[in-house]
């Protein structure tokens, strides 16, 4: 459980609470016994999250992916994917610097992340790539969000390079056979073609 201490900070317990009875086997009360995780808890949240971003890693990703694959598969449910790449990225570093890039990829995660459903699961992907899991999500909707968030980006004004674009490919889940590296390698396929055609653009694989 999650506790809030008296300063505000928050820690973490491992509670086991036990029923007390009486002689006559009549319940009078509950006994709990504590134990800090906080330390195993940081640990834990430290192993999937991204160092530079904040945002999950790619462990996490995959292991929400094929959670969510495997419960898409099982309820009969729609799941999508969008991978989403900062585009021209290499000229940022080779212009800017690097930490000039690390700090364009701080806003796109952040935007991006502030501008998902509480429901989508959000992380770096690799590099410059990020990738977004959507449940219970077609690709209409889906589609629909890239749009919204290729727009978001392309309209903020990032703090030392001005203006920055990403590109978007768009999966769905389309049989129950389809596995997590084939419905990656669809919204990849998309991402390039939507980098080929002309960048800041969303493309829908088919």
């Amino acid at each position: 459980m999650k506790n809030l201490a008296k300063d505000g900070s928050s820690f973490w317990v491992y509670e086991t609470i036990s029923t007390i009875y009486d002689e006559e086997n009549q319940k009078i009360g509950y006994t709990a016994i504590s134990h800090d995780i906080t330390h195993r808890k940081k640990v834990e949240e430290l192993s999937i999250t991204d160092k530079l971003t904040g945002v999950h890693n790619r462990l996490k990703l995959d292991s929400v992916l094929t959670y969510e694959l495997n419960q898409s598969k099982r309820y009969q449910q729609e799941l999508s994917l969008i991978i989403l790449d900062v585009d021209d990225f290499k000229s940022v570093n080779d212009n800017f610097g690097h930490q000039t890039g690390d700090s364009v990829l701080k806003e796109i995660s952040s935007l991006i992340k502030s501008n998902c459903r509480q429901t989508d699961t959000f992380g770096r992907w690799g590099g410059e790539e990020f990738l977004i899991i959507l449940p219970k999500t077609d690709m209409l909707q889906a589609a629909a969000l890239a749009e919204k968030l290729k727009n978001i980006v392309q309209k903020h004004d990032f703090l030392a390079v001005g203006y920055q674009t990403c590109s978007f490919g768009v999966s769905t889940l389309k049989k129950k056979t389809q596995s997590e590296q084939k419905l990656v390698e669809e919204a990849d396929k998309a991402l390039y073609e939507a980098k080929r055609s002309g960048k800041n653009r969303v493309v829908i694989s088919r």
